[in-house]
């Protein structure tokens, strides 16, 4: 049995909303509560800093991708920094991919499970949850991408309710002064904001070779960033402006708190339900391009070329089980997010793209 991506082509257009839809849903899920701890009122500038690293990121990584045509980050590193070395960092691509859908897909069950399925065993929601993105991830990239174009309309639909809600409830002194409590701890927020971030940045890395027009992937990439930051930014300002830095950072999921505060007029009220419709479809697109990433990169490292359903069904079992048992405590699960994973990330998301751009420029030379 085949898979049905084997001549997948993805528009520019439809790349640069496959970068922007993935690049916000996850962060403001866990983020905003984890940046205030982290920053207070600054948390937003620390947003910022995230942008910054996600663009420089992203330009490395098309740069170095520019040099191999038609080949994943995958498949061209052997070719840069040698053969075992090479499949080494592609496993670890892997893995890192694994982990960013396991966490996109264990923060969207944290949110049906704690706030509207509240009765609805965890284990059943992963599991249907899990059968969705794999189902997704088996009709392969295009098909995804085409799914980022609604998400990002959603997302669009999803702030201006946000804008909307938080008119009457704004207070500008809750965001000032800025740099209250120095650079150092918006460093830290950045850090964050980039780890969440981090796996998205290289699945540009992984999607590069079925760009229509790769020579003009850099403009739809670096919009994609900046709108996708701009959504997550806006909504950290907005939670610091209705809520505080000192209620937000008390909150666990900060994101739902806010909209469940909120209210369109006296006529429209407790909308979250509606609200997490267009958040889904983001997420869904981002634990569905880095189910398949992680997928396509175990099955290049071994040299076979097309997607099979066995490699399909296995990435599904592991996903669904790490995010069981590894999910299903939620103080674990933040404490891990909030502490070493930020430690972890950062030298496959930093420390690949300039390893890369290093070997490629020496090799040019």
């Amino acid at each position: 049995m085949k898979s049905p991506d084997k001549q997948a082509v993805i528009t520019n257009t439809q790349f640069g909303a496959l970068v922007s839809s993935i690049l916000w849903p996850t962060i403001i899920g866990y983020g905003g509560g984890i940046m205030a701890r982290e920053a207070g009122r600054d948390m937003w500038i620390g947003g910022i800093l995230g942008i910054v690293n996600s663009l420089i990121l992203a330009f490395i990584l098309i740069y170095v991708g520019g040099k191999f045509p038609g080949k994943t980050i995958v498949e061209y590193c052997p070719k840069l920094v040698g053969f075992i070395p090479g499949k080494a960092l592609g496993l670890l691509l892997c893995l890192y991919f694994l982990f960013g859908a396991y966490q996109s897909v264990a923060i969207y069950v944290h949110h049906m499970n704690d706030f509207l399925l509240t009765e609805t065993p965890f284990a059943v929601i992963t599991v249907i949850y899990v059968l969705v993105v794999c189902y997704l991830v088996w009709h392969g990239p295009e098909v995804i991408a085409r799914l980022s174009v609604i998400g990002i309309a959603a997302a669009l639909v999803f702030s201006f309710l946000v804008f909307l809600a938080t008119l009457q409830e704004i207070n500008f002194d809750r965001i000032l002064p800025l740099l209250d409590m120095g650079l150092a701890p918006i460093a830290n927020a950045g850090l964050t904001a980039t780890s969440f971030i981090g796996p998205n940045i290289l699945v540009i890395a992984m999607v590069l070779p079925l760009v229509k027009v790769k020579e003009k992937a850099g403009r739809p990439a670096a919009a994609g960033l900046l709108l996708g930051g701009i959504l997550f930014t806006f909504y950290f300002i907005a939670e610091l402006m209705v809520m505080g830095p000192h209620v937000t950072a008390l909150m666990r999921v900060a994101c739902m708190d806010l909209v469940r505060s909120l209210q369109i007029t006296q006529y429209l009220h407790r909308f979250e339900s509606f609200m997490v419709t267009l958040w889904y479809w983001s997420m869904l697109v981002q634990a569905g391009i880095l189910t398949y990433c992680a997928v396509q990169a175990f099955q290049q490292i071994f040299g076979l070329k097309k997607i099979n359903i066995i490699s399909v069904v296995t990435t599904g079992i592991l996903l669904g089980g790490l995010t069981y048992v590894f999910a299903f405590n939620r103080t674990l699960f933040l404490n891990f997010l909030e502490g070493p994973w930020d430690y972890i990330s950062l030298p496959v998301y930093t420390g690949i793209p300039v390893l890369l751009l290093t070997f490629c420029l020496i090799r040019r030379r």
